[in-house]
């Protein structure tokens, strides 16, 4: 019997390419490729495997665990980015990335999914749908804030607790430049969480 859901980790996939800005989106040949993450997306994605799984068991926040189960925003449309985000997780945790949901309306089937296959599930999501997929799940229990595109360095952390949502946000700080704050919300029930 599956335990029930008590957390979702959803992160935007990592950086993607900026064109205007001469950075370019790689493959992981290092092909030019418009749908996949720039270099340092591919650090970023690298670097969070010790942030899901570290070496000697400290989580660098309280809040973050091993995930169970992987999700992605499926490849079919528009970038393959998220699914890279979750790739080098995945092989280190030995987990399959469930790729089926399109990040445009499959919000609900993918949190049912994750009801009835996780404990912990983390989520690799594009930035414009985040806020939606995340107040879709809280139904209310709590405020979060819109993503804010230039943002590629937060988790958002969903923990379910009795029958109630609780929101906290962790700065990943995985690179040079990452931000040591929160996303900053439109109102004081989301919980930033420093370091």
């Amino acid at each position: 019997m599956t335990r029930p859901l008590r957390k979702i980790i959803l992160i935007r996939h990592a950086e993607k390419p900026i064109p205007e800005q001469g950075v370019l989106g790689v493959d992981e040949f290092g092909n030019a490729d418009r749908r996949s993450l720039s270099v340092r997306g591919w650090q970023r994605a690298g670097a969070l495997v010790r942030f899901f799984a570290p070496l000697h068991g400290a989580f660098a926040h309280g809040a973050i665990e091993r995930p169970d189960a992987l999700f992605a925003a499926s490849p079919r449309s528009k970038s393959q980015r998220p699914v890279q985000t979750l790739r080098d997780v995945a092989d280190h945790l030995k987990l399959d990335i469930r790729q089926e949901f399109d990040s445009d309306g499959d919000e609900a089937r993918l949190i049912d999914a994750a009801r009835s296959t996780a404990t912990v599930a983390l989520v690799s999501w594009r930035q414009d749908s985040m806020a939606a997929f995340a107040r879709q799940l809280v139904d209310g229990d709590v405020t979060v804030p819109d993503w804010d595109k230039r943002r590629f360095d937060v988790a958002w952390v969903f923990t379910r607790e009795r029958r109630a949502w609780h929101f906290a946000q962790v700065p990943q700080l995985l690179l040079p430049g990452d931000r040591p704050e929160g996303i900053e919300a439109s109102s004081p029930t989301g919980e930033t969480v420093d370091g």
